[in-house]
């Protein structure tokens, strides 16, 4: 029954095709158009130097280097500090593809693997700062939408750490300093780590990567034929009418709803919806919180995708999808209407002003380089402090 609708779907969609070329073109044209200018730039860097850091050996070094701080916090080997920074940093799928390598490589179990995916997948900072803030002509909103954003992914991560498995102690918390750094070398360098020659280990991280990045695009363009699609059949308004109490909740005009529509399906295609209508500013602030906390199906099927080797699944990540589209608008409706947030964009200081994407890659890129050292840093306090009690 499911091999037979996904038949259906995909002739409907080559009979739009045939019978709309020209508006085929065009969403195809739009979607590569974004993938190349917005998605490219943002994680390919970042996919390369993950594949990079998987295997030279430097994520098995901090599975047991921050072993003592991601315990308490997530309940999750030090080894998924990397996907939560890069997760967060870099954006979907970044995350997801992070915990498929930890799994096939055994340094996370199917819970631990299947909670980190929930949390660590995002819309990236380069993305909300510069694409979405762009697109709505607006810095202030990209600076709410961030600090909505982040902090709510990261309680997740931490109530999730409730439904963990129950293990002993990690033996790394009851190490020294001295012995924890020992022990984070030699899992870098153990025999049983795979030694490569530096071209191929480039080689293969760039093929790799490039595939990743190949199959985002081919996502957004499948999901923009699909969504021309359901608009040509009029379907796409029957997700407009379930969608209305979602805007009756949080006082959203009905002439969102397209927009909305369209970022359930793919993030970017309704971001740039939402800033083509005349909504207020405080509508397009709510419902772009609303389209980068569900993410879009285009997203979820490429996080699905990239666990498609492992046995992970999507069982925590959609239901916190669903909850972070929630509670996401619901805080920046609540701080709107006590008066903590300003959209007036000469309030914000000259710090959130990025100049150039190009510029604001190597921010973000420093930043989670910084975050990485801090949590090491915080990781080692914690056992420093361990051993003097």
């Amino acid at each position: 029954m499911l091999n037979l609708f996904r038949i259906i779907i995909s002739l409907t969609i080559f009979w739009t095709m045939l019978s709309a070329p020209q508006a085929a073109l065009l969403a195809a044209q739009g979607a590569l158009g974004s993938w190349w200018r917005n998605v490219v730039p943002a994680l390919l860097p970042f996919f390369i130097l993950t594949e990079f850091l998987s295997r030279s050996g430097f994520i098995r070094a901090l599975s047991v280097w921050l072993e003592p701080i991601m315990q308490p916090l997530f309940r999750l080997p030090g080894a998924a500090a990397l996907g939560i920074i890069l997760g967060f940093f870099a954006g979907s799928p970044t995350g997801g593809a992070i915990a498929a390598q930890l799994r096939a490589q055994r340094l996370i179990s199917r819970n631990e693997g299947e909670r980190l995916v929930a949390f660590c997948n995002n819309a990236g900072p380069l993305y909300i700062m510069i694409t979405v803030t762009a697109a709505l002509n607006q810095p202030a909103l990209g600076v709410w939408l961030a600090l909505a954003h982040y902090p709510l992914n990261l309680l997740w991560g931490f109530l999730l750490r409730f439904w963990a498995e129950k293990k002993t102690a990690p033996i790394t918390s009851r190490r020294s300093a001295g012995k924890l750094l020992l022990a984070g070398w030699q899992a870098a360098f153990s025999r049983q780590a795979t030694v490569q020659p530096l071209s191929q280990m480039l080689k293969e991280s760039s093929l790799k990567a490039l595939t990743n990045i190949g199959m985002i695009g081919a996502f957004m363009l499948i999901f923009s034929l699909l969504l021309l699609t359901l608009q040509q059949t009029g379907l796409l308004g029957l997700l407009q009418l379930a969608l209305r109490p979602l805007c009756q909740c949080f006082g959203l005009p009905e002439d969102i709803l397209p927009a909305l529509s369209s970022g359930f399906f793919e993030m970017t295609l309704g971001i740039d919806r939402l800033a083509a209508g005349s909504a207020p500013l405080q509508a397009k602030l709510i419902g772009a919180a609303v389209i980068l906390s569900w993410s879009g199906l285009s997203i979820h099927t490429q996080i699905a995708g990239v666990l498609n080797e492992t046995d992970l699944t999507l069982k925590y990540y959609l239901p916190c999808r669903l909850l972070h589209s929630l509670a996401a608008p619901a805080l920046l409706l609540a701080g709107l209407k006590l008066g903590l947030i300003s959209l007036n964009s000469s309030t914000l200081p000259q710090f959130f002003n990025i100049p150039s994407p190009w510029q604001a890659l190597s921010f973000w890129l420093l930043g989670s380089l910084l975050a990485l050292l801090a949590l090491l840093a915080c990781s080692f306090l914690v056992v420093l402090t361990s051993r003097r009690r």
